[in-house]
């Protein structure tokens, strides 16, 4: 694999000249502007896509989406240029907001600029799931399991606010199919078809064994599991084979969308 060049502060890039293909990643946190002041909070600007993918979107022709478990960290929230509340951890007097709506509204501006501007494929990759058990990350979280949990019904039940987040996401990116399908006839269902999904909450949410655990880093005494990131190999393995099965669905079935 080739090395990763930096191509700006929030952006590396992995060149395959042989398959003229170039992979990127841009570094966007929230997906919308923000900002941080000196007590650690952050200042979201939930009606602004974030110029850090903003600025890059046009250069690629196809773009995944994700962002989910930032916005567990202190945050005021503004739109309309105006404070419209604040996460319960933010330590300020202003309307609880709550993460929820503010999530929901950062997938709705995301989604509405696809809609709008962006001619490539995307892709809205939902929400993992963390396994630290029954104790908080920061609190002796542990997720020491070495093996997948097995649920062939399909029966287990998300966490809460795991299932309230992936509600959030299917919910804004049916909205946005609504939209693209609003011009009648093929049009709008070629247009339709430049947005797609990658559901792979369920599918993380069966994976405990494949997050770092203890092995966050080469300091084996840390007290600290990460059971919220996923090793590599591991269960994104799957989701990137979830990603290169819609991809070739979707060219096999416009060839004009993939160039």
């Amino acid at each position: 694999m080739p090395e990763g060049n930096l191509w700006n502060e929030h952006e590396y890039q992995w060149d395959f000249t042989s398959h003229n293909f170039t992979l990127g990643n841009i570094w966007s946190t929230f997906l919308v502007n923000h900002t941080t002041d000196e007590q650690g909070r952050f200042h979201l600007r939930l009606d602004m896509p974030d110029v850090a993918w903003l600025s890059r979107i046009d250069h690629y022709d196809i773009i995944v989406f994700s962002t989910a478990y930032w916005y567990f960290r202190p945050s005021i929230y503004y739109a309309n240029n105006s404070i419209v509340g604040a996460s319960g951890s933010s330590g300020v007097n202003f309307t609880d907001f709550g993460m929820l709506p503010a999530m929901r509204m950062t997938w709705e501006t995301v989604l509405k600029h696809v809609v709008y501007q962006y001619k490539g494929i995307s892709f809205l990759r939902t929400v993992t799931v963390p396994h630290f058990g029954e104790q908080a990350w920061n609190k002796g979280g542990k997720c020491n399991n070495t093996q997948p949990d097995a649920d062939p019904h399909m029966n287990a039940s998300l966490p809460w606010m795991t299932n309230e987040m992936h509600k959030i996401q299917i919910k804004e990116f049916n909205k946005a199919i609504a939209l693209l399908l609003e011009k009648e006839g093929e049009e709008g269902e070629k247009d339709a078809s430049r947005l797609k999904l990658i559901d792979i909450t369920y599918s993380a949410f069966l994976r405990p064994d494949g997050h770092p655990g203890i092995y966050r880093n080469r300091d084996s005494n840390d007290a600290v599991s990460d059971c919220l990131h996923w090793c590599m190999p591991g269960p994104i393995d799957t989701w990137n084979e979830i990603l290169l099965h819609t991809l070739k669905t979707c060219c096999n079935s416009s060839a004009e969308l993939c160039g």
